[in-house]
């Protein structure tokens, strides 16, 4: 292969104005030095340590441009040369590039990563977070960075209009950031869009910087130290199934305030979600609504047909934000109700089915303390609810339960039998603390924090060894990336998260699909299967991990 002809042969269709990045990651230095020798200076990379190897060993007026996908623990390995960044994708990671930028004394040029693609492998913020993040202004601080452009990557297609429209959209909010973020910064300039395949499609819509690997120096191949081949990098594939549904990815948004509105769910769609679940209808508080009004010192004529009518409205409520739901969103929409008894909820799940959701998810929260309990009452109460429900509706229904339980594995075993669906594990429950100066009684926590992971980890790790037949989501405790992958690992199909989307905004939602596609493609799995329960009970280590209540599993006899 004839690098320099090549080179020509791109550079010559290439505009005034336009500027050529030669993608050579997975390529020798020879290549390089041969395009180098041919006049080109601005390379791109794809992996952090092949690029500051590669700077290492060539020239060092050659501007390197990093484009592929970043891990913050990375960038400080580069920070002392990168020219260009043109893959940041969310605050988080700009913020530490300035970090690493301050430490390097340099500033450090960037371009915000957009998606465009209908392909959810593809990283970068949305319009919408692009737009939110640069309100919120923080970014402003940031001194060590400048900010010079957008950056996007068309969907793999064949269709020549869709590549066209989603570069042409991306011009179109370049010059709409420039108008109202950027318009005194002559620096924010760079719009880089096209690669090998549809490079002259994004020269028509407005870019200026095309990153052209392949048609320069061939086919890549994956080597080890440029010397080794390996396997050809290919797109980690994210889809699930989890309760008989076809999930795009394992990320549920759990029942909440954050899911109680149709157009809040359109935005964590927007944001990433592989699934919602509604915010739950309450049995408790309907009931208390209606026997309130039900008090004949109230109402002496009319309180039983105030109290039908709470019930009715509450429902007619729910069963409307299900249709809406359901009209914008193309994910699965489960519903959620919480209750205690079997009486309402037959009714009430029929309904919900014929309202359009897609799953049922069952939440039967409760602290047994009453002194007179008969053991294994409450568990029964699960399966009668259960039983009672799938005798009514055809939708799957997904059992969601608090960890208060002797003996999950046993019970979840009955639910399986029962024709639950899925059970999440777990549920959480009100953290209740007492103010010591005013002696006074006060929540805890709201939100869950890191550490109620490990029980999470504990019983699914267990229980899908056990009982294999069931899906399993994980919740509670999922507050960084990586516990996406821990709970896979430990044989959860998905994860239901809440506490992490207030904490961090939806923007969390696609942090964690892209760290989880990341690690597969680092891993070598294509396919979620690949790895599902690889780490539960079964593992011969995971055996003792799971079941050690101490340091030590058994005392010596001795």
């Amino acid at each position: 292969m004839n690098v320099t002809d090549n080179l020509k042969q791109v550079l010559a269709e290439l505009p005034s104005g336009v500027r050529l990045v030669a993608v050579s990651k997975f390529h020798p230095n020879e290549a390089i030095e041969e395009a180098y020798r041919a006049g080109q200076r601005i390379f791109g990379e794809s992996k952090v340590q092949e690029m500051t190897g590669k700077y290492e060993s060539l020239p060092k007026d050659i501007e390197w441009h990093f484009i592929g996908h970043l891990q913050t623990n990375k960038i400080k390995y580069m920070a002392p040369y990168v020219s260009m960044i043109h893959g940041i994708d969310s605050y988080k990671l700009l913020a530490e590039v300035n970090k690493q930028a301050i430490k390097a004394e340099r500033v450090i040029r960037c371009l915000l990563q957009i998606h465009i693609a209908q392909e959810e492998t593809k990283f970068g913020f949305s319009f919408d977070e692009c737009k939110e993040m640069l309100n919120a202004a923080e970014w402003k601080a940031l001194a060590n960075i400048q900010i010079c452009g957008l950056m996007g990557m068309a969907t793999n297609t064949d269709s020549k209009e869709q590549i066209e429209r989603e570069f042409r959209s991306l011009n179109c909010f370049f010059h709409e950031v420039k108008k109202q973020y950027f318009a005194n910064e002559p620096t924010f300039c760079e719009l880089s869009m096209g690669m090998s395949h549809d490079y002259h499609l994004a020269i028509k819509e407005g870019s200026t910087l095309v990153r052209v690997g392949s048609k320069i120096f061939g086919e890549r191949e994956v080597t080890d130290s440029l010397k080794k081949p390996l396997t050809i990098i290919t797109m980690a594939d994210l889809k699930t199934t989890f309760a008989g549904l076809t999930l795009k990815n394992p990320v549920i948004i759990s029942s909440s305030g954050l899911t109680n509105s149709a157009a809040k769910n359109a935005k964590l769609e927007a944001a990433g979600a592989g699934a919602i679940v509604l915010k739950s209808l309450f049995e408790e508080q309907i009931m208390m609504e209606a026997d309130r009004l039900r008090n004949p010192s109230y109402y002496p004529e009319g309180s039983d047909y105030l109290a039908e009518y709470i019930r009715n409205h509450k429902l007619a409520e729910y069963l409307e934000l299900i249709k809406e739901s359901k009209k914008i969103c193309t994910i699965p929409v489960i519903a959620s109700i919480n209750c205690y008894t079997d009486a309402e909820w037959v009714d009430f799940a029929k309904q919900i089915e014929e309202a359009g959701a897609d799953a049922l998810e069952i939440n039967i929260l409760a602290l047994q303390s009453d002194i007179q309990y008969k053991y294994g009452s409450f568990e029964q109460r699960h399966i009668d609810i259960l039983s009672h429900i799938k005798k009514t509706i055809r939708i799957p229904v997904i059992m969601k339960l608090g960890s208060n339980f002797t003996n999950p594995v046993a019970l979840i075993d009955q639910l399986y039998a029962n024709g639950a669906a899925a059970v999440v594990l777990f549920n959480r429950f009100y953290q209740p603390d007492i103010d010591v100066e005013k002696m006074e009684h006060t929540s805890g926590d709201v939100f869950s924090n890191a550490s109620d992971l490990s029980t999470t980890l504990r019983w699914i790790g267990i229980s899908s060894s056990l009982v294999s037949k069931i899906d399993y989501a994980a919740s509670g405790g999922i507050h960084k990336p990586d516990g996406i992958v821990k709970a896979i690992l430990a044989g959860a199909s998905a994860i239901e998260i809440c506490s992490a989307i207030y904490q961090n905004t939806n923007l969390f939602v696609g942090e964690m699909n892209r760290f989880l596609s990341a690690w597969m493609e680092r891993k070598g799995f294509k396919h979620i299967s690949q790895f599902k329960g690889k780490l539960n009970a079964k593992d011969v280590e995971g055996i003792n991990m799971f079941e050690r209540t101490q340091f030590l599993k058994y005392f010596s006899e001795k």
